[in-house]
């Protein structure tokens, strides 16, 4: 496995979000907004390096046309979370999205295709909004996550396991119950 890698906040993610989001807009079609989120979205936030977004439609089915889409583009079904609501997608290669106009490899990025009511984009704005609405929190989440990185060079699963336990905190004290907050500790990278 790689280094677990945490770096300190850099304008380049927004950037990065930008063109990703602009090439989805370009190469896809239906209606969807891409939202930029986890803590490359955060300005002063430490970070690993890896844009994370959520491409959001209003029904489950175009969850299922957008995935069809992206595999065109390169994208991988790597799971499928809440019966359809969300599509967790991987990248074949750096390369992806593939477009005939880009050659070079893409910042790296997670990408989900989700409802907009699915617990898992629900739980992406509670924890974005507070930590927009919470610059204190960001230093001190941005600590922590340096210390797990240090402390779990390695091990990713425990990395997240740690991590999750402060966003816990977070989605307990917003309007999600307690099985909804379990629920969410499953997902591969929240």
């Amino acid at each position: 496995m790689k280094k677990i890698t945490v770096e300190d906040y850099t304008p380049l993610w927004a950037h990065g979000f930008q063109d990703l989001s602009e090439a989805y807009h370009k190469q896809l079609k239906g209606n969807f907004k891409v939202v930029h989120i986890g803590g490359t979205a955060i300005p002063g936030m430490a970070s690993r390096p890896i844009i994370d977004i959520d491409i959001v439609v209003d029904h489950p089915g175009q969850v299922i046309e957008l995935v069809s889409q992206l595999t065109f583009l390169g994208y991988l079904n790597f799971e499928d979370f809440n019966q359809n609501n969300v599509a967790i997608l991987k990248r074949s290669i750096h390369e992806v999205p593939l477009l005939k106009e880009h050659h070079s490899k893409w910042v790296d990025h997670h990408l989900n295709v989700c409802t907009k009511d699915s617990l898992l984009h629900k739980s992406h704005l509670i924890v974005k909004e507070f930590f927009l609405a919470n610059g204190k929190e960001v230093k001190v989440f941005s600590q922590l996550k340096h210390a797990l990185a240090h402390k779990y060079p390695k091990d990713f699963e425990t990395y997240q396991k740690e991590k999750y336990l402060y966003f816990e905190e977070i989605l307990r004290n917003s309007y999600l119950d307690a099985s909804q907050v379990v629920l969410l500790s499953k997902i591969p990278y929240l």
